[in-house]
């Protein structure tokens, strides 16, 4: 994030301008130290150690996240320990050896300069930088209040104050650090609630379009139902309508048939009579040619010839009668067979009727089928 690498950045810098300030404060210390060497005897520095530890009069620090170590380094003890040896042997052996000054000044340089305190210094300065505590070290001087310069403790106190700025601008810098990690952190569960609720949301939607799916598919067989009860009641009608057919069809062939045996009656009435005609006429002929041998002169002739007309006339009567009783029941048997024909096309269609309900009633089974495999419930057939 932006503000964590800049507030990293500003931490960064006021490190290194720390660091800064106590190389500075480190030389000015040894530079004004370095003005105010005491003067010792000759040959003293022999005696002297380069590592003598003392303590400082008085030490002011100030802490920055830690209070700093209140031992002194090694460095500064042998620095402020040279300092306090020099100065007693000053004090004793002035009045002694006043031309002893230069070797000792020789001496002090060689001890302040070597690699030991310097190492020493650098290691304390990490230590107290690594820490995030700046330790701004003022020491009074171990040889005369008077030797102190005021523009050295000026310096020191406008590096305090800086220091004490830089402070008071990094701990508002934590201060917004901690205030950006709780925002991130607050800003980080609510976007794991977002990206629940729209994980959540994604399932319902996918539930809602597999509903959708199962609605369309509900309506489609619906659809396809109230079409089929549709055809199916057309059917029914029609089936009514050839039902009906059929009933007058019957009807009219038990009519034919009723006909038909009424003809016959009648026919074989007219044949009885025929026959009794026939058997009447051979017997009048009989009668006619018995007499003719016994006395035709008895009877007129005409009146014979008058009898034989008659009852010839009488015989086309009746032939022609029993041709018109046989049309008659010709006619009747070819409407008999129409009628049998009709009858025989209106039960196959019939059949072919019950057959298209059977296959109907099989199709609603295959979309109740349909529907229990969708998981949409069934509601049945409405009546038209």
């Amino acid at each position: 994030m932006s503000w964590l690498s800049k507030v990293s950045d500003i931490a960064g810098a006021a490190e290194n301008l720390l660091n800064k300030l106590d190389e500075k404060t480190g030389d000015a210390i040894q530079q004004a130290r370095d003005t105010n060497k005491p003067r010792t005897r000759q040959g003293s520095t022999a005696s002297i150690p380069a590592t003598v530890i003392s303590m400082p009069e008085h030490v002011i620090t100030e802490d920055f996240g830690r209070p700093a170590p209140s031992i002194p380094s090694r460095a500064q003890s042998d620095y402020t320990g040279a300092g306090w040896r020099g100065r007693g042997f000053e004090q004793s052996s002035s009045s002694q050896q006043p031309g002893g000054g230069a070797a000792a000044s020789e001496s002090w340089t060689m001890v302040l300069n070597s690699k030991e305190v310097k190492s020493a210094q650098r290691e304390d300065d990490m230590r107290s930088v690594g820490g995030r505590s700046v330790a701004s070290m003022r020491t009074t001087s171990e040889f005369a209040g008077t030797d102190s310069s005021p523009n050295f403790k000026s310096q020191l106190f406008v590096k305090d104050s800086q220091i004490s700025v830089l402070k008071t601008k990094l701990a508002e810098s934590e201060r917004k650090l901690e205030k950006r990690s709780q925002d991130y952190y607050e800003m980080k569960a609510e976007k794991e609630m977002l990206e629940k609720r729209v994980e959540n949301q994604k399932v319902s939607s996918q539930e809602m379009d597999s509903l959708q799916e199962l609605k369309l598919a509900r309506q489609k067989a619906q659809d396809q139902k109230d079409k089929a009860v549709e055809e199916c009641n057309l059917h029914k009608r029609k089936i009514v309508g050839l039902e009906e057919e059929i009933r007058a069809m019957v009807e009219q062939l038990r009519l034919a048939k009723f006909n038909l045996n009424e003809n016959k009656k009648e026919f074989d009435e007219y044949k009885n009579k025929a026959q009794k005609i026939l058997t009447a006429k051979e017997k009048l002929v009989e009668s006619l040619k018995s007499e003719q041998g016994i006395g035709s002169s008895d009877r007129p002739v005409h009146l014979l010839q008058a009898e034989v007309e008659e009852i010839r006339v009488e015989r086309d009567l009746t032939k022609a009668d029993l041709e018109s009783a046989q049309l008659q029941v010709y006619t009747l048997r070819s409407d008999m067979e129409e009628l049998e024909a009709h009858i025989r096309i209106y039960e196959d269609i019939s059949l072919a009727s019950e057959n298209l309900a059977i296959l109907l009633a099989s199709g609603y089974m295959g979309i109740y089928q349909g529907h229990l495999d969708m998981g949409v419930p069934y509601q049945g057939i409405r009546e038209s």
